[in-house]
């Protein structure tokens, strides 16, 4: 069974082993659809992983076809065509990055703690009802040519060094 890998805003940069997905038509685009606006043409259960770069960051407040914040309508419809267990993961502009905040399209700061509000905690603080869980998986953060992973002993002065992250990159497994 030939597995159906998603590489959503691919924009000019088509992924090997993927449908590259945009919605513009551009080089390498397979598939051209609107992505803030749902439902998508996949079925549910249907995907079998997710990659989307520097996408997140662009997602609307406001979306057509969902009463949802555009950033949990998104989710919720990656969490609708995932698998059980399939991952999706993301790259964005570190929310504190120069770069996060030169680009005038970006309409949300990705940080750390903001994959958080995908899970469904007993314990927190927030109960937005949304009707999906993730699980974080990875998270990263870009310094220079690496990726850091948190859990592994990031030193945490980069973190107070102006500009020296510059994206972030989590994860995420769908929980059914």
């Amino acid at each position: 069974m030939v597995e159906l890998r998603l590489n959503l805003g691919c924009g000019k940069v088509p992924k090997a082993g993927f449908i590259n997905v945009d919605r513009l038509c551009l080089p390498g685009v397979d598939q051209q659809v609107d992505l803030f606006q749902f439902p998508w043409p996949w079925g549910d259960n249907s995907v079998d992983e997710i990659y989307a770069s520097h996408l997140i960051e662009h997602i609307p407040h406001q979306v057509e076809g969902s009463q949802l914040d555009g950033f949990f309508a998104f989710f919720a419809e990656c969490w609708r065509i995932l698998k059980p267990g399939a991952e999706i993961t993301l790259i964005a502009p570190y929310g504190f990055s120069v770069g996060a905040m030169q680009d005038p399209t970006h309409t949300r700061f990705i940080v750390e703690s903001t994959f958080s509000y995908l899970a469904q905690v007993d314990d927190c603080n927030f109960d937005y009802q949304l009707p999906f869980t993730f699980r974080a998986k990875m998270l990263a953060l870009g310094i220079g040519n690496i990726w850091m992973p948190l859990n592994e002993g990031m030193p945490l002065g980069w973190i107070y060094q102006p500009n020296s992250i510059h994206s972030i990159l989590c994860t995420l497994e769908a929980i059914k």
